[in-house]
Order: structure tokens, then C-alpha cells, then sequence
């Protein structure tokens, strides 16, 4: 009878750890699909989602975390808000993040591919615009002109942004806007 109580209770030990580990690392939903079923549900907040890089935006239909009716209404809100950013079709947008590749791409296209995946980002609700982000390293002179880059919001770098567009920045002015909105889209800000 040991034996079976012992077997039975590392069997739910071992379920234990697989599910603790299942909450801790980040791991794509199908994987763990295949590995561990869970029967419930789960509320994530916007702050606890990750964001999407360039890449992420650039394959959306690969992955189906959005519709192309939902990522085309947000491009044009973007591109109604956005001095910098005016793609307003899924395949405008992928011309975009091309444009960033490659020996052709300038800082200031990869900037634009950043900036617009993190404007994405905001408007799918991964990045909250009342979100403080330090990026007080990323731009150390406060080129972006924050008043505070130790505690700035989503929403206040986004102006900050868009309040440079027609003062002609140059190549290291675009490399700080692409290295925070990069920093944004990895949220390692």
C-alpha cells in the first residue's frame, strides 16, 4: 500500500511542477497545448501580455493573433494620429517592415519599422499607454525631451516622437527613437 501512496503522490508532485513551471516560463500556447491540458481559464491584463516586434507585426497571419480587419482599422488610427507612420493595409504595413532589412534599410527606416510596431502594440492593447518605461539609457542627452525618461509613459514617448517629426533628426537622433521603440516592443524597458 506504500508503494502505491508514494507512486500516487509523486505522480501529482510531478503534475505540480509541470504546471508551476507552465505558469513561470514563457512558452507558446501550443506547446504546452501538446504537453499539459488544462481545463479553465485564464484573464491576462495588457501589462502581463507580451508585446510584438516587427517581426511579430510583419507575420501576423502566421501566428492569427489578429484579424486583418482589426490590424487595418488600427493602422489607420494610426496613420490619422501619426506624422511618421501611413501604411493603412496589411500589405502596405509588410512593404514597411521590409523597407527595414536588408543593405537598403536606413536608421530611419528601421525607426519607422520599430516606431510602427510599437504603435501596433499600443493599439492591441500590449502596450498600455499609462505603462512608465525607464529609458533614461537608451537616450542618456534626452534627446526625446521627456522631462523625466526614468518614468515615462507609453503616451508621453509617443509625443515625444511625434513632436520630432519635420526637425530633420539625424542617423544617431533615429537610432534613440528605433532603440526605445526596439526596447518598447521586447518590453525590456
Amino acid at each position: 500500500m506504500r508503494g502505491v501512496i508514494r507512486g500516487t503522490l509523486a505522480g501529482i508532485g510531478v503534475l505540480i511542477i509541470a504546471f508551476a513551471l507552465a505558469l513561470m516560463v514563457p512558452v507558446s500556447e501550443t506547446m504546452w497545448g501538446k504537453i499539459l491540458y488544462v481545463r479553465g481559464s485564464v484573464n491576462v491584463t495588457a501589462e502581463e501580455r507580451e508585446a510584438g516586434t516587427s517581426g511579430f507585426w510583419k507575420t501576423w497571419d502566421r501566428h492569427n493573433s489578429f484579424l486583418q480587419e482589426e490590424i487595418e482599422a488600427w493602422l489607420i488610427e494610426i496613420d490619422t494620429d501619426s506624422a511618421w507612420l501611413g501604411p493603412t493595409t496589411v500589405e502596405d504595413m509588410a512593404t514597411h517592415f521590409d523597407a527595414a532589412t536588408g543593405g537598403g534599410a536606413t536608421m530611419e527606416t528601421r525607426f519607422l519599422a520599430h516606431y510602427l510596431a510599437t504603435r501596433l502594440n499600443e493599439r492591441a492593447g500590449l502596450l498600455s499607454p499609462s505603462g512608465e518605461h525607464d529609458v533614461s539609457a537608451l537616450d542618456p542627452r534626452d534627446y526625446l525631451e521627456l522631462g523625466d525618461p526614468q518614468i515615462a509613459t507609453l503616451e508621453e514617448i509617443i509625443a515625444a516622437i511625434e513632436a520630432k517629426h519635420g526637425t530633420d533628426p539625424t542617423k544617431e537622433q533615429f537610432e534613440i527613437m528605433k532603440d526605445i521603440a526596439d526596447a518598447l516592443n521586447n518590453m525590456d524597458v
